[in-house]
């Protein structure tokens, strides 16, 4: 008999059920003040409940930011400050943050990163699709079980920066703000999910304390 391949359930509408290899990048983009901290939040706290080990890097928050959002205090989160402590370049935060993972050979992590737009204003916005492409590599190889959620901001960095990252990961998830319904209305969907089969509708959902609520319909 085959033994099981061990994997990460990304918990979301149309992706419940399927399971993520080692080295997945899902990117969730969105315009600024949409939810995606909220989606960052529910992220890692389904890891740390899981009992995977979380490695969160951010360019848009403060760690102790971060930690009092998360409300969790555990050995199982490691935070990156690129905020306060500002890198020399992609290189030095590529290498940070597979020092951390490399922690825990053979354990199950799931990496944040927030966000990469604000790395392309950081650097050359030019630059973001080969370190997204290198990041794959990497985590594909890594001895430890990595699922990296990567934030994305859409509207800062030139169009053609963003089409190029949809190509490059794996799965692709979208969130926006409805104006045109009465009540202005967030929407969620999965725009792409590579070799697996999803919906791609938008499915209204509302930021409680404990992040992301979708709306049944």
């Amino acid at each position: 008999m085959q033994a099981a391949v061990p994997g990460f359930k990304l918990r979301i509408p149309g992706l419940e059920e399927h399971v993520f290899p080692r080295g997945t990048i899902v990117l969730l983009t969105a315009r600024p003040g949409t939810g995606k901290s909220a989606f960052a939040k529910q992220f890692c706290l389904e890891g740390l409940r899981a009992g995977e080990r979380v490695v969160a890097a951010l360019t848009d928050i403060t760690a102790d930011n971060f930690r009092k959002k998360i409300g969790v205090e555990t050995s199982n989160l490691d935070v990156l400050d690129f905020l306060l402590e500002k890198p020399n370049g992609v290189n030095e935060i590529s290498i940070k943050i597979h020092q951390l993972i490399l922690k825990a050979p053979g354990k199950q992590v799931r990496l944040i990163f927030d966000s990469l737009s604000t790395l392309g204003t950081l650097f050359n916005p030019e630059l973001l699709s080969p370190w997204l492409l290198d990041q794959r590599a990497k985590l594909s190889k890594t001895s430890a079980m990595v699922l990296a959620l990567v934030i994305y901001a859409t509207g800062i960095n030139p169009p053609s920066v963003t089409r190029s990252l949809h190509t490059f990961s794996d799965v692709v998830l979208e969130m926006k703000t409805d104006e045109t319904k009465e009540e202005p209305e967030r929407q969620f969907r999965v725009l792409k999910a590579r070799d697996v089969s999803h919906s791609a509708r938008w499915i209204p959902f509302v930021i409680t304390d404990s992040g992301i609520n979708f709306v049944s319909s």
